[in-house]
């Protein structure tokens, strides 16, 4: 893969772990949706410096642990784990929160000053650094998630493919993700966007 380009789309294949990325400074944008992708390389923070957005709905991560690297991608700011085996984990959204500093929006809703202050004070204490060690589990090398994600539930197939291509074609990434909503929620590519719910910040 050669550093040439903001955003790279991997959706719709039978990828099972997020690896082998050379050095690529430019690239802020990762889609990959409908995968089977259980993990996440733990050298990816190295190789993606820049990366702002990674949009992994619909794959197989399962534990919160298989979470931890992103701690270490200091520019996430839009993440999508949606219909993922890992958000139905007790405190999904905070230790996420909690791991991500800089993350803007979680699942397509945005992170509220709220919830930064509720995971810092559930994390940040002596009993909260315990609890976030037993949360942390991952599986062994090799060993393959057991539990199958939620079958993907979106739009007619036309539709879908004309959101997929109006994907490929945008150039900034809030055009992605907001895409992607509209993909995974069923709403037409024609519907406006409805600039007041879970509206980006800048």
């Amino acid at each position: 893969i050669k550093d040439l380009n903001d955003v790279i789309n991997f959706s719709d294949n039978e990828i099972s772990k997020l690896e082998n990325f050379p050095n690529m400074k430019r690239l802020k944008g990762i889609i990959a949706i409908n995968n089977r992708i259980s993990r996440i390389d733990l050298e990816l923070p190295k190789s993606l410096p820049n990366l702002e957005s990674l949009i992994l709905t619909n794959n197989q991560i399962q534990e919160l642990g298989d979470l931890d690297v992103l701690g270490e991608m200091k520019n996430l700011k839009y993440l999508s784990l949606m219909d993922n085996p890992v958000v139905t984990k007790k405190y999904y959204r905070l230790f996420v929160i909690n791991r991500c500093p800089s993350l803007r929006m979680l699942d397509f809703k945005k992170v509220k000053a709220i919830e930064r202050e509720e995971a810092k004070q559930l994390f940040n204490s002596e009993q909260g650094k315990e609890l976030q060690k037993s949360l942390v589990k991952t599986f062994e090398p090799g060993e393959m998630p057991k539990k199958e994600a939620r079958p993907y539930q979106g739009p007619s197939p036309e539709e879908a493919e004309k959101i997929k291509e109006m994907i490929k074609n945008a150039t900034t990434l809030e055009e992605i993700t907001l895409l992607e909503k509209k993909l995974k929620n069923g709403i037409t590519a024609d519907t406006p966007n409805n600039d007041n719910e879970d509206e980006m910040e800048d």
